[in-house]
């Protein structure tokens, strides 16, 4: 199994937001390349050299490296101010929320380049994708705060919800969604998009 790590480098305070792509989460038999590994990657991508150029302010950079030898396999400019990164369920793409462009940068994750940017209402925080791959949920929580459904297969807003959350997760039947809140978890219909639950924590 061919297994990558993706990082996030934003230049201006070189701290990689970092998310595995395939395998390392689930169980698989492979390395966890360490925290301060990824640093030192973000500080080389940050500062150029070995044939690469230094990156410009405000510049924000997805690097894909193999996870068994931290070699990096590519990278390539995605939207600014990256917060999250998720692969979607056949590893095919990588979806990468940017707050500052109130986007989602599309990355094909074999060739390691943006393919797309999906334009949102929000300043996206943190996404979820459906098991089935067919719907993209992202939150924001800052001064734009909301919830919102993306349709895959078009990369269309269906949907955008005037609420606070801090963070989402999808479950296993796709069936509902559920939103961290400050002081409880909201429970969302997947077939309505509607809350149908609040839960107080």
């Amino acid at each position: 199994m061919e297994t990558e790590l993706h990082t996030l480098e934003q230049h201006r305070d070189a701290q990689p937001a970092c998310g595995v792509a395939q395998g390392l989460a689930f169980g698989a038999d492979l390395p966890v390349i360490p925290v301060n590994s990824l640093m030192a990657c973000a500080e080389r991508v940050r500062l150029g050299g070995k044939g690469m150029p230094a990156l410009p302010p405000d510049v924000s950079v997805l690097v894909a490296l193999d996870a068994r030898t931290g070699a990096e396999l590519g990278r390539c400019r995605v939207g600014h101010c990256p917060t999250a990164i998720e692969a979607t369920p056949d590893g095919a793409r990588l979806l990468v929320a940017c707050s500052k462009n109130a986007c989602v940068s599309v990355v094909d994750s074999l060739t390691v380049k943006e393919v797309g940017r999906i334009g949102v209402e929000v300043e996206p925080q943190k996404l979820a994708v459906s098991p089935d791959g067919t719907r993209l949920y992202l939150v924001s929580n800052n001064d734009s705060q909301g919830f919102t459904v993306i349709d895959t297969s078009d990369n269309s807003v269906v949907t955008t919800v005037d609420l606070d959350a801090r963070d989402l997760a999808v479950c296993p039947d796709g069936t509902r969604v559920y939103l961290a809140q400050d002081t409880a978890v909201a429970v969302v219909d997947t077939t309505t998009n509607a809350i149908i639950a609040t839960i107080p924590v």
